[in-house]
């Protein structure tokens, strides 16, 4: 249950620092985003290991 909530704030973090961003430089927040996805599919080993626990 804690990688869950763990997970979801991590999300609800990035998505919101990279909403926020892009009113102010749109294109760092597409950097950013895609950044923060490469990441996540880079680390899918962790993001199952997160749902696991």
């Amino acid at each position: 249950m804690r990688g869950v909530v763990r997970l979801s704030l991590e999300i609800v973090f990035f998505a919101a620092a990279t909403t926020l961003l892009w009113y102010v430089a749109a294109t760092a927040a597409v950097v950013l985003g895609l950044g923060v996805a490469i990441h996540y599919l880079l680390s899918l080993d962790r993001i199952r290991w997160l749902l696991a626990n």
